[in-house]
């Protein structure tokens, strides 16, 4: 699939322009364990979290701190949070910054892929869910989330 999704390029684009002076896995790494931690912390705070993300803070510059609050914004535009936009966009700029790595074990599912999977799990969904009122997912891979947003891409269309 072709990238329909303009903020993939926005973000890939400022990250490149933050911190240079760590390893772009590092950096990519604690933006996720920095977003995870201030939007946790806007619903429920937790001291240890909020401890978490000022150590990772103090690893950066003041000026790549802000762009990693303007990476967090992009981020959640590209998320549709408004009009969902159902494609792995965190796994999507993972693998286009290149930070993949097949010794980590690390590999990308493409969201096509993760679409059919899910077409082929959720099939026939109104008859599964009268048999139960619920329906078990598993994300195999655990990485982005690729698969559960694939199978909340399949319910949203099935309404």
């Amino acid at each position: 699939m072709a990238n329909p999704n303009p903020h993939v390029a926005e973000f890939i684009s400022l990250f490149n322009q933050t911190a240079r002076y760590h390893h772009r896995y590092e950096v990519f790494r604690d933006f996720v364990q920095m977003a995870a931690c201030a939007v946790h912390n806007q619903v429920v705070f937790s001291r240890q979290l909020e401890d978490e993300y000022l150590g990772l803070v103090k690893r950066y510059e003041r000026d790549d701190v802000n762009r990693m609050g303007k990476l967090l914004g992009i981020l959640r535009c590209g998320l549709g949070l408004q009009q969902p936009i159902y494609d792995d966009v965190l796994g999507r700029i993972f693998m286009n910054l290149e930070l993949g790595d097949a010794r980590r074990g690390q590999f990308f599912t493409p969201f096509d892929v993760s679409r059919m999977m899910a077409m082929m799990s959720v099939h026939d969904l109104d008859s599964r869910l009268q048999q139960a009122p619920f329906l078990t997912v598993s994300e195999p891979a655990c990485g982005a989330g690729g698969m559960v947003i694939a199978v909340a891409e399949q319910f949203s269309q099935a309404g």
